[in-house]
Order: structure tokens, then sequence, then C-alpha cells
């Protein structure tokens, strides 16, 4: 059954409540741009330079930030422990703060939000960087949404996101959920369900549309406890992938009735396999490191992103009645889309083929049903680390690919001689995000205009 709108609005803080960036303060990115020269290209593919250095000091503010706030000790960044399922409680939060009013509502309106922990798991929400930090090298993280529920950072796994600026007070549209099954846990588990260590879900929703963070909230928060019932049925690949393909479809009907929709980008590891479902324009990729060899990453499987422009998804959008616009060659930065009358009778441009709700959308060949592709883990080396990174194509679009993956493959496997200090994933993902914001403000500015998307990436690396 869907969800009326109005009831998951209430598991949402209101739009004038989020980070908005000012005028003034665009006026600063503006000046500030002129001052120095923009220097805009489409994708980071430097390495130390001045920017760097910026953004590696500001990075250590920010984990800075969290290290003290959770505690002041390393054991304080991990909240959960899995094995018994006890939640470490958050920080105290001061009253009458606006953080404080959110979580005694999600508390008292949203049973969901209200309990930390399920009988089959502890989903985690990503920590938000604030926008603040891209020019101000100041602020603090905060919950993303879900304000009842603590987010995750170790030397294992990293969960981070950032709201986009675009050109007015809207929210953070991208959500995630990483969560491991417990294990051998004979109240909560039967035998049929049992999981193996590793074992987890991982997953990225980007929202787009009016209603789009409605839509992805949704999806985040209903998977894990949507497939975990499923768990005793998942024998083999065939099965497998029909479980995640119809929870995808079933999603796609269970959504609010909003005007917009989100993509999906799932990883569930069940054993040696991998199971990636994807749908839209967000994008997983399992990478492989050899030899502690993390200058050449050997890509093992990418989820590809649907563009409307693919030979088979333009094929099965024209014959249902929709338009595909393709940008010319000139329009640099521009994606092609699928043309979509709205309720006034005007076109809009979905940038994807496939995606969760986006209802109208539907009737003009646009599917939620996710391509499942399979990793079989038994296959490589035991002395192959593996590494799992999800983001949104507010990352994938301004941060080389293989830049990406250096560096959260150096931050899970070599980064244990920090440990002592701080978690390495959570600075090396924090620079990562940083970087992405400040090449969408270069990049648009030398356009001519300001925009940035939301940005979002949560990464583990494989225990074998």
């Amino acid at each position: 059954m869907a969800v009326s709108p109005a009831a998951w609005r209430r598991r949402l803080p209101s739009r004038s409540e989020y980070v908005a960036e000012s005028n003034d303060r665009l006026s600063d990115d503006v000046s500030r741009s002129t001052r120095r020269g923009v220097n805009s290209p489409r994708k980071f593919t430097g390495h130390i330079n001045r920017k760097s250095a910026t953004i590696t000091a500001v990075t250590i503010f920010l984990c800075l930030t969290l290290f003290r706030r959770n505690g002041g000790s390393l054991s304080s960044l991990a909240r959960y422990d899995f094995g018994k399922q006890k939640m470490r409680p958050a920080p105290p939060l001061r009253p009458g703060t606006k953080q404080y009013k959110f979580r005694a509502l999600a508390s008292r309106e949203n049973t969901l939000h209200a309990s930390p922990c399920y009988a089959y798991g502890c989903p985690i929400y990503p920590l938000e960087v604030l926008p603040d930090f891209i020019d101000d090298e100041d602020g603090a993280i905060r919950d993303l949404v879900s304000f009842g529920l603590n987010s995750y950072a170790t030397k294992d796994h990293v969960a981070l996101s950032m709201v986009g600026f675009k050109g007015n007070t809207s929210p953070n549209q991208d959500r995630g959920v990483i969560m491991h099954f417990p294990i051998d846990d004979k109240d909560i588990m039967t035998t049929a369900n049992k999981t193996k260590p590793g074992d987890f879900l991982l997953g990225i929703f980007d929202g787009h549309g009016d209603g789009g963070e409605i839509v992805a909230d949704c999806v985040a928060s209903e998977i894990t406890g949507r497939l975990y019932g499923h768990l005793s049925e998942m024998q083999d690949d065939a099965t497998t992938t029909k479980i995640l393909v119809e929870s995808f479809l079933a999603l796609d009907l269970a959504v609010p009735n909003v005007e917009g929709g989100c993509t999906a980008s799932l990883t569930l590891r069940l054993g040696d396999r991998l199971y990636v479902a994807n749908a839209g324009d967000s994008s997983t990729v399992v990478v492989a490191f050899s030899e502690n060899n993390y200058d050449h990453p050997q890509i093992l499987y990418r989820s590809r992103k649907d563009k409307p422009d693919l030979e088979s998804e333009r094929s099965r959008i024209e014959k249902a009645g929709g338009e595909v616009y393709l940008p010319p060659p000139w329009l640099v930065g521009d994606s092609s889309r699928v043309l979509v009358p709205d309720k006034q009778g005007s076109l809009t441009g979905l940038a994807m083929s496939r995606s969760i709700g986006d209802r109208d959308a539907k009737d003009y060949g646009v599917v939620a049903e996710p391509i499942v592709g399979i990793v079989d883990l038994s296959s490589i080396g035991k002395e192959v680390e593996v590494a799992v990174i999800a983001a949104s194509d507010g990352l994938w679009d301004m941060v080389e690919e293989t830049i990406v993956l250096q560096t959260m493959g150096r931050s899970f496997y070599q980064g244990e001689s920090q440990k002592d200090v701080l978690p390495s994933p959570l600075v090396a993902a924090t620079q990562l995000i940083l970087e992405a914001g400040i090449n969408w403000r270069d990049d648009t500015i030398s356009r001519g205009f300001v925009y940035r998307d939301d940005i979002s990436l949560i990464g583990t690396k494989i225990k074998r």
C-alpha cells in the first residue's frame, strides 16, 4: 500500500529548516572565483596542488570535529556492536536546538525512526558534510534525515553526504544506507535466515524532482526490512536476482505519490556472492587491488548508468510513446532526457531511463526494473583486496573514477597505521566530497551560473 506524502513528510524537517546558502554566500563565491581566476576542469585528475592542500586541512578539521563530538576516542566513532545488537547512545543534544526538536518529533510521530535497531539489524545512514566547509573551513556534521538514528564511519566503512546548491532552499535529496546483518543470534534469527560474517546491504538513492527526497527516504528506510524478509529464499543466483527485481518493482508501487522519484544502486553480499542491482544514474563499483597496488585498481563490476540515449533504453521509451531529448554536441555537460508532460502540459526532462517513483514517466517507457550483476568472490584470490564504492552522480560527474577508487582503496587497506587517530575512510570520503563540491562550483561559475548537485558516497571493504 502506498504511503501518503504527508505521512512521509513528517519524517523530514521542513524545507526551510535545511541548509540554504544565502545570496551573500553566492556573491562571495563569485567574487572569490573572480579574484583567483577560475580554472574549471570537468573532472578532477590532479594530485597535489594548493586546492588539494586546502581540502586536506578542511578535511582534518571536519574529522576532528566529529572526533570531539563523539567522545574523543576512536571507539566512540563505531556506534554499534552488531554482534550483541546494542547501540552506543548518541551525544546529548541541547534542549531548544532545531536538531533536538527534530529528534523529539521523530521519536513521537515516527515509529521507524524512533527505534534505532530492528530484529534484522541496525541500518546506518550517512553523515552530512555541511557546505560551509567548502569556503569557511568551519561548520559541523549533522545527521542526514534520520535524526533519531546514529550515522557511521569506521576504518572499514563510511557513509557521507553533502547537500547541493540549486538556487533555492532545496533539501538534500540523496539517501543511503549500509547495514550488516546479525550473525548467529538465536533469539532473533531462524536457522534458514542465518547469514555469514561480512554479509551486508549497501545502497545509494538519489532523489530528483519535487518530493524526490521523500521517495528516496522511503526506499532507503524500507529496503532493508523488505530484503531481510526474503533471505531464507535466496538460495541461488536466479532466485536472488528475481527477489531483487521484485523488491524494486514493489517499492515503485509503494512509494508516496509525488511528482519526483529516485535512483537506486544496491549491493547485497551473501557469502561469496555480491549482487549489484541498479536503476538510474547513480553507480556502484566493485573494485580489486592486487599486491597492495592501489595505483591500478581493477574493476570487477561497474553498474550501468541508465541513460535514455542508450540504444535499448531509447527503443523501449519510443515504443511506449515517449520521446528522448538528445543534447547537441556543443552543449557541454547536458544529458539526454526522457521528455514527460507534466500536469500543466509542459514538458519536463528526466535524465535517466530507469527509476523508482516518477509516476508520470512510467507511462512513457521509464521502468523501475533494475539490472542485476553478480560478482563471485570465490573466484578471486584471498590475497586480493576488494571494496564496494557506491556514489550519486554528484560525485562521479566531478571526480575522476580512478581517483575515487585509488583514494578509497588506500583508506580501507593502507590506513591501518592511522587507526589510533582517525578512521582513514572518513578522511578520504570527506576529501573526495569536498573536492567534488568545489569542482561543481568552479565548473558552473565558468559557464555563468552557480550550481552544485547533492553529493553522496558510501563504501565498505570486503572482509574475507
